[in-house]
């Protein structure tokens, strides 16, 4: 995102990196444990706050002499593919100990003709996209795109495709277990909560063509959180079942206008989220140090 911008509505604006919160510095300070969160706008919170900030205040309150740093990585329309590559520049820049990787969300939206992962661009490819961004405005163009669209679409019938297909979901968390581990950094897996059946489905999902179909939707997002569980317990790596604990301490706490939005859950939700992700660090931190002592 831009640094410094300005969202309104309650926000305040982004910091020189271009995430939310204070500004980010690469020299970790002595003595301090580094967190990173990364995900999509349900990481990046809402204009009551987000999960990452009530995180770092409830790990220092309960750490005694210890300290925590939370940097919030959350971008919103952000993928795993996307956080893939985010993880690794986070890794190489700002050295975190642990990180909380909660995608998902985006990854089963419909893609928009191509995946994510092919919307890739070569160093080559720039002074083409360039072209294209110049001719764009011209009604000529437009048209001949549309032209070309709608015979493309009536010839060959458009196949449905995630911006994320599942497989490569599984593939993209891999990859950053495998970079965490590479960075010395201990990663914690999380489900996606969702407010399933607490009123209709919103129908702008439909509409603007998020989904096909909204009957289908929550056996579809069940099916990438049951990745993250496999992923999780066959790399052995720390999962916090959001969307398990959000269920068992009743969904209809945490999402405040389900009729409009099931995705991002409202202040109780991010308490709830900091909470279980706070837990399972200290868990972490815990075995860590009895091992330590053996």
């Amino acid at each position: 995102m831009k640094p410094g911008y300005n969202f309104g509505e309650g926000f305040e604006p982004l910091n020189r990196q271009g995430f939310r919160g204070k500004d980010f510095i690469a020299q970790k300070p002595l003595g301090v444990l580094r967190i990173a969160c990364l995900g999509d706008s349900v990481t990046f919170g809402s204009a009551e706050g987000s999960y990452p900030a009530l995180l770092e205040q409830i790990l220092n309150k309960k750490a005694g002499e210890k300290k925590f740093q939370v940097y919030n990585f959350g971008v919103p329309g952000y993928t795993s593919y996307q956080g893939r590559w985010l993880f690794e520049e986070v890794l190489e820049k700002y050295h975190p100990d642990l990180a909380v990787v909660f995608y998902g969300w985006n990854d089963h939206w419909l893609a928009r003709g191509f995946t994510d992962s092919e919307q890739k661009v070569d160093v080559e490819e720039c002074g083409l996209i360039r072209l294209r961004n110049a001719l764009a405005h011209l009604r000529l163009y437009q048209f001949l795109n549309w032209l070309i669209a709608h015979l493309n679409s009536a010839i060959f019938p458009k196949k449905e495709k995630f911006r994320v297909p599942i497989e490569e979901y599984e593939k993209n968390l891999k990859e950053m277990i495998q970079l965490a581990r590479a960075h010395n950094c201990q990663l914690i897996l999380a489900t996606s909560p969702a407010g399933f059946g607490l009123a209709p489905l919103p129908d702008y999902l439909e509409y603007l063509g998020f989904i096909k179909k909204g009957e289908d939707l929550a056996q579809l997002h069940e099916r990438y959180n049951q990745v993250v569980r496999k992923v999780a317990k066959a790399e052995n790596v720390p999962l916090v079942d959001l969307d398990l604990i959000f269920r068992s301490q009743g969904v209809k706490n945490f999402f405040q206008n389900p009729e409009k939005d099931i995705i991002h859950p409202n202040r109780k939700g991010m308490e709830l989220i900091a909470n279980s992700v706070a837990e399972k660090i200290f868990q972490i931190l815990s075995s860590a140090n009895k091992e330590g002592e053996q």
